[in-house]
């Protein structure tokens, strides 16, 4: 049997939602509740609970479900709520490849939801209604057939940000896999992988998590075996990846990589941060835009200088303001925030909300978080054998 990181197991799935309160109040977020309602066949049930992907419009919401489908919902921009519009279920169709879902994207276009298969070691394609957000199978892309490499059990992607390319990350394969994307279509073309022992490559066992920049010049990989973080150049015009350098645990003073979980970019490019499951930590980096090399900052370590909530930490998101970063970690089943200095990118340790403190609840072992693109919610994706409904934390900005 395959053995992954605690933070992708697959449980029951609950959808928490926080809308961002002013600074002024005594707590920046506040809990709400329910995403979802009423209970649904659809809706009900064990989830992959990994992943939430909202459309670029924020009108729809994608997950996956344990049996083999992925849920479509309406999204309410004034309340946060969801509401069911339709699911897409493995071998109906002619739609196949929907076993363990575990990371959907929606194209910045619009057109197209990607999501990656863990047990089919596949990619996934869908066209989107922009209008009402339902899906149309358009193809599945397996790993070694028709020359794709590079997505064995794989637990991630990410679209480039001028949509011409599609990155997969494989658990088992230790390596990214780089495809071309047809705009119009949304089908893809196998490129190439890049994988560890190969061109210099000595970080990408256990891939969990992949970013690209905004200006869409770097790829960053974070690796939970091997506590490391890999850079990449990428070529605007292929999509193809280059090693630039490899920032690892305990190396040249970077610290709180160990079992990194969790790779994202600020908005300006400046700084990249990662989540260190086993360090119990957050790790800042200043990033060079010219080359795509980093340097490392500092690191927010669980219990240390005021900081709580980040034990196991495993997934990060940044608000659209560019001014905060959340954080959710299993071992303290809490909800972190942290205020960010634009101009540096360090951090301040804010507040936490914990599971069963303060009538907030459903924080048992989270998985995934996504913050609205108003920038009003927060939606994070957790397990508990407790309650199988999506749960809502509504808020207001400033």
């Amino acid at each position: 049997m395959k053995r992954y990181p605690i933070s992708i197991s697959i449980g029951a799935g609950l959808i928490l939602a926080l809308m961002l309160a002013s600074p002024a109040f005594a707590e920046f977020l506040t809990f709400k509740g329910w995403a979802i309602d009423k209970d649904d066949n659809d809706t009900t049930g064990y989830t992959a609970c990994n992943f939430m992907a909202l459309s670029p419009d924020n009108k729809h919401a994608y997950t996956p479900h344990y049996n083999r489908k992925v849920l479509v919902f309406n999204r309410d921009a004034t309340t946060g709520k969801l509401n069911f519009v339709e699911s897409q279920m493995d071998g109906v169709n002619n739609i196949e490849c929907l076993s363990s879902v575990f990371a959907i994207r929606v194209s910045s276009d619009g057109k197209h939801v990607y999501m990656v298969s863990l047990h089919d070691n596949s990619l996934v394609v869908f066209s989107r209604d922009i209008t009402f957000g339902r899906l149309t199978f358009v193809e599945c892309k397996k790993a070694n057939t028709d020359r794709v490499s590079g997505i064995v059990s794989p637990m991630t992607l990410v679209l480039s940000p001028d949509d011409k390319s599609v990155y997969a990350a494989g658990y088992d394969s230790n390596a990214v896999a780089v495809f071309s994307r047809d705009v119009t279509t949304g089908s893809l073309t196998f490129v190439e992988a890049q994988k560890k022992g190969i061109n210099g490559i000595e970080g990408l066992a256990g891939i969990i998590s992949v970013t690209i920049t905004p200006d869409g010049k770097n790829l960053y990989a974070a690796s939970a075996q091997d506590s490391t973080l890999t850079i990449f150049s990428r070529d605007a015009a292929t999509g193809k990846l280059t090693l630039v350098e490899t920032q690892k645990n305990g190396m040249r003073g970077v610290d709180g990589l160990a079992g990194a979980q969790c790779v994202i970019a600020s908005q300006n490019g400046k700084n990249i941060y990662v989540a260190g499951f086993i360090d119990d930590a957050l790790a800042v980096f200043g990033r060079d835009p010219a080359f795509g090399k980093l340097t490392f900052l500092e690191m927010h370590k669980n219990s240390m200088h005021g900081v709580q909530g980040i034990g196991g930490v495993v997934a990060l998101a940044l608000s659209p303001n560019r001014r905060y970063i959340y954080a959710i970690s299993q071992t303290d089943q809490a909800l972190t925030v942290f205020s960010r200095d634009e101009q540096t990118g360090r951090l301040t340790f804010m507040e936490m909300y914990k599971s069963g403190i303060n009538g907030v609840h459903g924080l048992l072992a989270p998985q995934h978080l996504t913050v609205s693109v108003d920038g009003k919610y927060i939606y994070v994706l957790s397990r508990s054998r407790s309650t199988e409904k999506p749960i809502l934390f509504s808020v207001s900005l400033e």
